[in-house]
């Protein structure tokens, strides 16, 4: 829809444009690119939506990340043995965004902790800092574990609290913009002798959730009656479910919160917080290289450099060569060229399906729990990740 309005506006501006210059000269023209500016602004979403859901890091991709333990992995999904799990499933109710997992079988959530960190203080950075510095939302799933390493469920919720607070710090001071998180409730158990902690740490999660620690997904509302013979992990039916409670938040409440966090003042099309930093435009001025073009359409539609009035140098004005129906990127007598984006400072993804983030092994990451129990985990191998498109 935004693409046919683009092109119904282009052509609209060149037969009035026409007209105006023909007619009545440049001056009566003037009024007439400022308010076509400004009517591309209005229409379209700031930081243009991908498949309807708000663009969150501005990057003309969507990505829904999942960290945790193997409930992000999939254990117990049989029916997909490709690409298991309830992370993978969102692919369907989003099929524009790429899903992502980082799922490391039978992790804590203060192992959990202690690899994120090993992982952004790793030199160079690897696959899981840039997946995670590339998340639009990141989903927290951790914690059922710890039951083995004997501390509070109130210590659990510290440090899910800490892991969230963690990534994202990092992920802004890196590349100046973090995930939009959300957290999940553990999913019952049927085990009678795991199945008091969890609903304990899913008590002490439902009593301090709030804006700062968004607690949204309940996924310890799962009918039991969908987990697998281990009682513990989600059977395929299960993964669905999980995977509907999650797209039903992401496309609700999770839409809701991505606005709030994101304005647009100036109504250019591009998000205050990345004009600055990023596309080098003013967040107070809805036209900063004043070309008759809002900055949001020159980046996100025309490729056009937002910051100056004639990208291409030919000594026409960006907006005066779509009025003229000419390529604002070229000079004339030059090949068009091929427009590409202009924004730069996030990692970027350009894969033909979602990726998965494998992890083998359990990382062998040396915790201090801050609980009075002592946790004790066994020598396990050290972790590899590796990211592969998925079929």
């Amino acid at each position: 829809m935004f693409s046919l309005f683009v092109t119904t506006m282009w052509s609209l501006h060149r037969i009035v444009g026409f007209c105006l210059v023909r007619v009545c000269g440049l001056p009566a023209l003037l009024p007439f690119l400022i308010s076509g500016s400004l009517l591309f602004s209005q229409t379209s979403y700031a930081c243009p939506k991908i498949g309807g859901l708000v663009d969150f890091n501005c990057d003309e991709k969507h990505h829904i990340v999942g960290l945790g333990d193997s409930f992000v992995g999939g254990r117990g999904d049989l029916e997909r043995p490709t690409n298991p799990g309830y992370i993978s499933r969102l692919k369907l109710a989003f099929p524009d965004s790429i899903s992502i997992k980082i799922g490391i079988g039978g992790i804590s959530s203060q192992r959990l902790l202690a690899f994120v960190k090993q992982a952004f203080e790793k030199t160079p950075r690897g696959p899981i800092v840039k997946t995670l510095g590339a998340a639009d939302i990141l989903i927290i799933d951790v914690g059922r574990n710890d039951f083995f390493e004997e501390v509070t469920p109130a210590f659990t919720v510290t440090t899910l609290k800490r892991i969230g607070l963690y990534v994202q710090a990092k992920t802004k001071e890196l590349y100046k913009s973090s995930p939009l998180i959300v957290l999940a409730f553990l999913a019952p158990t049927t085990r009678r002798f795991q199945e008091p902690f969890v609903s304990a740490v899913n008590a002490v999660l439902l009593k301090t959730r709030s804006p700062t620690f968004p607690v949204y997904l309940r996924f310890d509302l799962l009918d039991v009656s969908t987990i697998s013979i281990d009682g513990i992990h989600p059977i395929a039916e299960g993964h669905q479910l999980l995977a509907d409670l999650a797209a039903e938040y992401i496309g609700d409440e999770g839409q809701m919160r991505s606005k709030a966090q994101r304005s647009d003042d100036d109504k250019d099309g591009i998000y205050d917080q990345f004009e600055k930093r990023r596309f080098r435009t003013s967040p107070v001025l809805t036209d900063t290289d004043t070309d008759g073009l809002s900055d949001g359409t020159e980046v996100f539609t025309l490729r056009s450099n937002p910051s100056k009035a004639d990208t291409d140098g030919d000594t026409v004005s960006d907006g005066q060569e779509v009025l003229d129906g000419t390529d604002p990127l070229t000079q004339p007598g030059q090949p068009t060229t091929t427009p590409t984006p202009v924004h730069t400072g996030r990692p970027t993804r350009t894969p033909t399906a979602g990726p998965t983030v494998t992890i083998t092994g359990t990382p062998a990451v040396t915790t201090t729990p801050t609980s009075t129990a002592t946790a004790t985990p066994s020598p396990t191998p050290t972790p590899t990740a590796t990211v592969t498109p998925l079929p």
